[in-house]
């Protein structure tokens, strides 16, 4: 799929902010539906069922931050689609996060103080959906970054869609249905070994509308932790990181 339509929009993070150290996290490994290089990132995303590609680009400073966002997309979109899109990617990536009463607290320690300074503005985050970072979980489990790769770039062949904007290509996610219709051999001929199991169940409940990520984003911790730790294949471990990059706890 070519995506050619074009709208740009801009969004004012929070102050402070620093956008190569909140929008590249080298600990994430790497994956075909995003690129980075300094001041900008590449992106595929799923939105309301539209697949997307999008640019974020550095276009302020610390004190006066700006992100430009460009959207590309098979077709027109309203300026409603817009609005809410940009609403989510403020959400994703926290953009408005009050960082006030964090460096209250730590700015002045003399462990931390010189990070601070290097990367004033950071914030912890994640570009995709509960149910991607879900995804994520299952295929780091027990297995090198190259295995890890392996198997999400398998997903990504067999159940995403490959795009092309800005003259590159690159694989979009898929919605948890796709995965709902297969079953547990197909996903071991893929070489997901026993993750297979734990992706048809993670994502079951979200294909049947039981699990929705913006009415868990209005509960409280605990409710948040009791819904994660119900999903097959999740534990504590992967719990902590979604309540920290999803849930912004």
């Amino acid at each position: 799929m070519t995506l050619g339509t074009i709208k740009t929009i801009e969004i004012i993070p929070a102050c402070p902010f620093h956008f190569d150290s909140t929008f590249y996290k080298p600990g994430h490994f790497p994956s075909s539906d995003t690129k980075w290089e300094p001041g900008k990132r590449w992106q595929t995303m799923l939105w309301e069922g539209k697949t997307l590609g999008l640019i974020y680009e550095n276009a302020g400073t610390k004190s006066k931050p700006k992100v430009v966002v460009k959207i590309f997309s098979p077709r027109s979109l309203t300026e409603e689609f817009l609005k809410s899109l940009k609403q989510e990617i403020i959400w994703r990536f926290n953009l408005d996060l009050d960082l006030a009463d964090f460096y209250g607290h730590t700015g002045k320690d003399p462990l931390l103080s010189p990070i601070i300074k290097r990367f004033f503005g950071l914030r912890p985050m994640h570009y995709g959906s509960l149910y991607e970072y879900l995804i994520i979980d299952i295929v780091l489990q027990n297995a090198t970054v190259k295995r890890s790769v392996s198997m999400l770039q398998s997903l990504f062949e067999n159940y995403g869609k490959q795009v092309e904007f800005d003259n590159q290509k690159f694989w979009c996610w898929w919605l948890p249905e796709k995965v709902k219709e297969s079953d547990e051999q197909r996903l071991r001929e893929l070489k997901l070994g026993y993750r297979a199991k734990s992706i048809i169940r993670v994502s079951l409940p979200f294909a049947r509308g039981e699990i929705n990520e913006f009415n868990l984003r209005d509960k409280n911790a605990d409710e948040q932790e009791k819904t994660l730790l119900s999903l097959y294949g999740i534990g504590p471990a992967s719990c902590g990181y979604i309540m920290l990059d999803v849930f912004h706890r």
